[in-house]
């Protein structure tokens, strides 16, 4: 009786020792399937981020070309501004230069101006003269 009774109560070592195991491997099963379940989630997140970098990469290099290109414009405006910069030194000089031209024109006229009615006068002068002589013949 005593043997029934310890090997009832080996039995039910076993039993609840298995039972133990048992809860164990569904624990490490169930862990398991967690880690499983976020090292989906991860690789969903990497690969995720990988089209995003690629996604950047695309951008970047877009707005590399836009750079690119308004660097070139920018170098041809400066150019195009370097141009009319000399031709608005150059009007500037034309411009004096016409100016001067215009004053030295207004002097020459004011001149001649000047002459012509100095031999108007000497002209009416020698009229008067030339009368009076003929008067007093």
């Amino acid at each position: 009786h005593k043997l029934k009774i310890q090997l009832k109560k080996n039995r039910d070592d076993h039993n609840a020792e298995v039972t133990s195991l048992q809860e164990k491997q569904r624990s490490i099963e169930e862990e398991g399937g967690r880690v499983s379940e976020e090292k989906r989630q991860l690789l969903g997140t990497i690969n995720s981020m990988k089209a995003d970098g690629t996604k950047i990469r695309i951008e970047l290099n877009t707005v590399s070309a836009e750079l690119k290109t308004f660097s070139a414009l920018a170098a041809q405006q400066k150019t195009e501004l370097d141009k009319l910069r000399k031709d608005q030194q150059e009007l500037v000089k034309e411009t004096a230069e016409a100016k001067k031209l215009m004053e030295e024109q207004k002097a020459t006229d004011q001149n001649i101006k000047d002459n012509k009615d100095s031999i108007i006068q000497k002209l009416r002068t020698l009229a008067k003269k030339y009368k009076a002589q003929v008067q007093s013949q």
